[in-house]
């Protein structure tokens, strides 16, 4: 970690304030420390050695990550990498059992994550926090589904199949595999995980060998596609995909009322508001209701290391989400799609949660959806 460059970043904050009121862990706590200028100001200090850097630990970790400041902040401030190069430079100094703990974790997810979709359905053990919280409960893997395989003229891309992503919605990435074959490209399945879990959480990777693809890599994974963009690889969201090959919608559709669920690491990691909007506004039938856009808390592994505010803004959430008279929640990530998913079953609630790709898969090869 290159302490200068980090520093360099955190000076572009002129501690405006515009994104106090974009940040959800400000909003619910009130609390300087937990804003984003507060914790720029507490990384800036610690390496201008007023502070020591253990004492940034604790807010630097309650922080989501969702970059929701960087859309709201007028200076360009880098706070992604501003976050992930703080943790890198704060992972060494966490006590040895967290630190294991936290290796455990993120190995399970990215090189053994069909173990998830083995284990007893409980909810996960407490190994980083003492609240009284709900935890979140080890994610159930998707209900399968069959998508055919279409004819292609216009060459290839390449499908990042993800780790977590194509362990519990394998039935997803196909979804996907149809839809840009439906555009007339065929498709590469890259099955390597590209870091990005392990890169938010402070560790340092090496994502260089993603640039040797040809073409674009297309991502299913809001959080892997922010991952690899920022890395200066070309890499592209299905949806954002969809919309820059001319998708052309079905015929028709049985009518159905939807909610779109910003994920964060798409919106505003990558950018990409309108188009998944608009792919879905194109579909028979649909009729789209808007909710509220902060982060529903899970960010990664988050709601599991600080299962106190993210239950906090999932139940946020589901209240929006109820509120608005759906029938299906349409997001576009993992870390989403399981946690709302869990907030339907705690709830009992009919409301279907799906990604963005298998809804629109399921409407083109009618099926119900």
């Amino acid at each position: 970690m290159n302490e200068q460059e980090l520093y360099d970043k955190t000076v572009k904050c002129i501690r405006c304030g515009f994104c106090l009121e974009a940040c959800p862990t400000f909003r619910i706590t009130g609390q300087e420390t937990e804003s984003p200028r507060g914790r720029i100001y507490l990384v800036r200090s610690a390496i201008e050695g007023e502070l020591n850097w253990k004492d940034t630990v604790k807010h630097l970790d309650r922080c989501l990550g969702c970059r929701a400041c960087e859309t709201a902040c007028p200076s360009g401030v880098e706070y992604g990498d501003i976050l992930e190069m703080a943790r890198e430079k704060l992972e060494p100094q966490r006590p040895f059992i967290e630190r294991t703990a936290r290796t455990v974790l993120l190995n399970t997810v990215t090189k053994h994550p069909k173990l998830l979709a083995k284990l007893p359905f409980k909810k996960a053990p407490k190994l980083f926090s003492k609240g009284k919280a709900q935890q979140a409960e080890l994610p159930r893997p998707e209900s399968e589904a069959t998508f055919p395989t279409v004819p292609t003229t216009k060459g290839t891309v390449n499908l990042l199949m993800g780790c977590v992503m194509d362990a519990l919605y394998h039935p997803t990435n196909e979804a996907a595999r149809y839809l840009i074959e439906r555009q007339g490209y065929s498709v590469n399945k890259i099955t390597q995980c590209c870091g990005a879990l392990q890169k938010h959480s402070g560790k340092k990777v090496d994502q260089q060998q993603f640039k040797n693809f040809d073409g674009p890599i297309i991502t299913t994974s809001a959080g892997c596609g922010s991952s690899l963009k920022d890395a200066g690889i070309n890499a592209k969201d299905i949806a954002e995909f969809l919309y820059e090959t001319d998708f052309q919608p079905p015929q028709n559709g049985q009518p159905i009322t939807i909610a779109y669920q910003d994920a964060c690491h798409l919106r505003h990691g990558q950018g990409i508001k309108d188009q998944p909007r608009q792919l879905l506004d194109r579909l028979p039938g649909v009729t789209r209701r808007e909710i509220d856009d902060t982060c529903c808390g899970s960010a990664g592994i988050y709601n599991i290391t600080q299962p106190e505010m993210a239950r906090i803004l999932l139940d946020q959430k589901w209240r929006a989400i109820e509120a608005a008279g759906v029938q299906t929640v349409v997001t576009g990530n993992p870390g989403c799609l399981a946690w709302i998913s869990q907030a339907a079953r705690e709830n009992n609630s009919p409301i279907r949660v799906v990604h963005t790709a298998r809804f629109i898969a399921e409407r083109c090869h009618n099926k119900q959806a």
